[in-house]
């Protein structure tokens, strides 16, 4: 579990770097607008072991729901604010749970999706895998057959990502263009320093709207095997399967004129509204290893 916990922390770190972030049109929010996000993971760990008996020991959970971003004011960079309201079923090592929590978050303008509530279970990691695409984009150009790779390197892990663009696509009245991702990469070093043998495999495919800066949707599936020290055949192997994909984008109804020569009408003193609060969620982060990203708003 440690050497699995190396690869979740590594690739946390990995994956959190990032660059100057390029500018988008500050108009295409408003508050008021509504986005609402699908999000589906599944996660499973094996532990197997070899000899005149093999053993696989797994463990497994899946969570699904929605993240509903409504959004309050825009900042002069263009960020928007906004409240997100996250509601989620499923089942955590075949006990199951319903969440439902309130938060605070971000729509950055590189089409980031911030949020200060962390949910376990991999839902948040789903959303900073995305988030972590939307930032990439954002710093190179978005044209069919545009390609990139992004080598990281930490003393624990060494990891490659290529990503290219390999075509456009419709949905829902938004012009999105298509990613294809694959990472792969070695785990060398424990959390503690000593040595390890792994490996780690991502792949994926991403759709992103350009002109709004805005992730559309994308599929992700993650693999780490690490070969357990002192045998050559028991291992750990680590996989996670996500998907976040955009249900709705709800447009304020805009403000109605007053009539000429209608009165004005009385202005009423309003309260400024109080941020939400966390709501308990009925369970924490994911008890085993992951090699997704962990997400800081």
């Amino acid at each position: 579990m440690k050497v699995l916990a190396t690869a979740c922390v590594c690739i946390a770190l990995l994956m959190m770097a990032s660059n100057v972030v390029g500018a988008a049109s500050n108009a295409r929010f408003a508050p008021g607008d509504q986005l609402v996000y699908e999000i589906t993971v599944e996660l499973q760990q094996h532990h197997t072991t070899g000899g005149t008996k093999t053993r696989d020991e797994a463990v497994e959970s899946s969570a699904q729901g929605t993240e509903t971003f409504t959004i309050q004011s825009i900042g002069s960079d263009g960020t928007a604010f906004a409240g997100v309201d996250a509601s989620f079923e499923g089942s955590d090592r075949g006990v199951p749970f319903q969440s439902h929590t309130t938060s605070t978050g971000k729509v950055m303008p590189d089409g980031r999706l911030l949020i200060k509530e962390q949910l376990g279970l991999g839902i948040s990691e789903a959303m900073t895998f995305a988030n972590t695409t939307a930032e990439e984009i954002d710093q190179h150009p978005l044209r069919l057959g545009a390609s990139w790779t992004t080598p990281q390197t930490t003393p624990a892990v060494l990891l490659t990502f290529a990503r290219k663009v390999v075509g456009v696509k419709t949905y829902q009245g938004f012009t999105a263009y298509e990613l294809q991702t694959l990472g792969s990469g070695t785990l060398r070093k424990t959390t503690d320093g000593k040595d390890a043998k792994g490996t780690i495999a991502v792949s994926g495919t991403s759709y992103y709207d350009q002109p709004n800066h805005l992730i559309i949707g994308e599929a992700l599936r993650t693999l780490t095997v690490v070969q357990l020290p002192g045998s050559a055949s028991k291992h750990d192997n680590y996989s996670t399967t996500m998907n976040v994909m955009l249900r709705s984008w709800t447009r304020a109804a805009p403000a109605l004129e007053a009539s000429p020569g209608a009165p004005a009408p009385e202005e009423t003193p309003t309260e400024e509204p109080a941020a939400p609060q966390p709501q308990p969620s009925g369970y924490g982060p994911t008890p085993y290893a992951t090699v997704t990203p962990r997400l800081s708003p």
